[in-house]
């Protein structure tokens, strides 16, 4: 199957799933990974909280900067 033609079928998925009136959040979560995935112009990436804020704290020199 063609990727476009794989796209277009998960998002008919998604917008089937988002009518109803008891969606289930993990279906709709998986078909939204999986089309993210498909999508070759974007990068995506997490970062874990707690290494922003220990980044954050880090990157102050003098704790009189800092607003913890």
């Amino acid at each position: 199957m063609e990727m476009t033609n794989i796209v277009s079928e998960l998002k008919k998925k998604l917008a089937e799933e988002v009518q109803k009136e008891n969606s289930d959040n993990n279906v709709i979560l998986f078909l939204s990974n999986e089309i993210a995935k498909l999508d070759e112009n974007q990068v995506r990436f997490s970062i874990d909280a707690g290494l922003i804020n220990r980044l954050g704290k880090e990157l102050v020199g003098k704790h009189e900067n800092c607003c913890f």
